[in-house]
């Protein structure tokens, strides 16, 4: 349980300069990350209100409230800013509030996208990510509950010339309805997705940006796997329990998954903008987050480009840059043949079924780890 402080300052200078009103009664918690033990972040929920409301670039609406997330990198020796969630109330003046837990969430979701996808945000936006936790509905979609990704220009924050900062926002439209669990934690995740995670677009439905589904299936995945081995609890879920992410994996993950590891990934379609197309994209990123080592996985991430068929090249890529990688067999795949990218790499511990292309369908042995060792690549390369 988090205990009740007097913040006297900010854990960072660079928040301070930023948000200097904020020093303030406030409840902190520090984390472990579940990623990487050597790091940790940080959870300040403020009690009381700003001296000034913080205006959202969406609309005119006033947000009293803030509760932050300080994340810790590789090379920086303490936590600094990557989350900012504003709220209208504090209902409860503990640490029950609902925005403390978002903050505590998203701590947990940078972590992936850090360690796991090798992305951070982005640095012209002050490295932070606003969520606004809104009782009004989404002014785009009827005034209705939901949550959307939006980037803007906040024109309350100014740059040292007075230009106004480019900001990642993220929207939970009538938090009032919204229900700690599932649903929330689905969405944000979707949204957060939407905000870092390099994409396609130009597809014609259910949407343009595949992203946000992407990120909800890796997010949750990755939820799902480390509640499952105790690296975390429900409090770091928003209290979305083992079940229901097992529930959300059978439905949204597992398909996807045992899919492409039985047939191979179908790039030809890619070239495509129809719903098929994108729930393949969706699936081929799923599936190599599920068999990929981390960075291999993040480097796939960062390849990426905003046309669909070069999903190709970035796994080439990605898999013909390691000298050796360890493949990752999860449990839904496990005693099955699955499809892995090969170029001239050797297999170890597997036997190759078949072989197309730049990918091959392999038959592990029951209990060995697979390797595949890729040729040096040709010098300046």
């Amino acid at each position: 349980m988090l205990s009740l402080i007097f913040a006297a300052k900010l854990i960072q200078a660079d928040l301070v300069a930023q948000d200097p009103q904020i020093n303030r009664l406030s409840i902190s918690a520090t984390f472990a990350s579940q990623v990487n033990d050597k790091s940790s972040f940080d959870v300040l929920h403020y009690l009381t209100p700003l001296e000034q409301p913080k205006e959202s670039p969406l609309k005119e609406w006033q947000f009293p409230f803030i509760s932050m997330t300080l994340c810790q990198t590789l090379e920086s020796p303490a936590p600094s800013g990557r989350f900012r969630v504003f709220s209208t109330t504090r209902e409860r003046q503990d640490a029950d509030d609902i925005s403390q837990w978002t903050a505590r969430y998203m701590g947990r979701l940078w972590n992936y996208l850090y360690y796991r996808c090798d992305l951070d945000h982005n640095p012209r936006s002050g490295r932070t990510v606003d969520v606004y936790l809104t009782p009004n509905g989404d002014p785009e979609n009827n005034d209705r509950a939901g949550s959307a990704q939006i980037n803007a220009y906040d024109y309350q924050e100014l740059d040292g010339n007075d230009r106004p900062i480019p900001k990642s926002t993220i929207y939970v439209f009538k938090i009032q309805e919204a229900k700690r669990g599932i649903q929330l934690s689905r969405e944000l995740a979707h949204e957060y997705g939407h905000a870092l995670l390099p994409t396609a677009t130009g597809f014609q439905k259910p949407e343009s940006y595949p992203n946000g589904d992407l990120g909800e299936r890796i997010f949750l995945s990755f939820l799902r796997d480390d509640l499952k081995a105790g690296k975390i609890t429900t409090e770091d879920t928003l209290f979305t329990g083992q079940a229901d992410l097992d529930s959300y994996f059978r439905a949204k993950v597992q398909p996807m998954v045992t899919r492409i590891a039985a047939n191979g990934p179908n790039f030809a379609l890619l070239n495509e903008s129809s719903e098929e197309a994108y729930n393949e994209w969706v699936a081929i990123g799923t599936y190599l987050s599920r068999i990929c080592p981390p960075m291999m996985f993040g480097r796939y991430i960062n390849l990426n480009t905003k046309v669909a068929a070069d999903a190709e090249k970035a796994i080439i890529s990605a898999a013909e840059e390691r000298e050796t990688w360890v493949l990752t067999i999860p449990d839904e795949l496990k005693g099955k043949p699955l499809y892995i990218p090969l170029l001239k790499g050797k297999v170890t511990n597997a036997k190759i079924l078949q072989k197309s292309g730049n990918w091959a369908k392999i038959q592990p042995e029951a209990e060995k780890t697979v390797t595949i060792k890729n040729p040096p690549l040709p010098p300046g390369i």
